[in-house]
């Protein structure tokens, strides 16, 4: 399901996007690209939230000699 929405972006942005994917795939390539840098947000975001969890010498980040 999709939902109509009203962005604002720079002529050379749609520009370029036009050169790439053309006009009438605009809007599914700014869909593909939000959803990209969500997934990595969201990735970003849990592994700032696992900071500490794992302690050296629990296996996880141990170096081995």
């Amino acid at each position: 399901m999709s939902k109509r929405t009203h962005i604002v972006i720079s002529e050379r942005l749609a520009s370029d996007i036009d050169l790439l994917v053309g006009k009438r795939a605009r809007s599914a390539f700014l869909s593909q690209a939000a959803e990209k840098e969500l997934v990595r947000l969201r990735q970003l975001k849990a592994l700032e939230s696992a900071v500490g969890s794992w302690k050296d010498g629990s296996g996880a980040n141990s170096s081995r000699q």
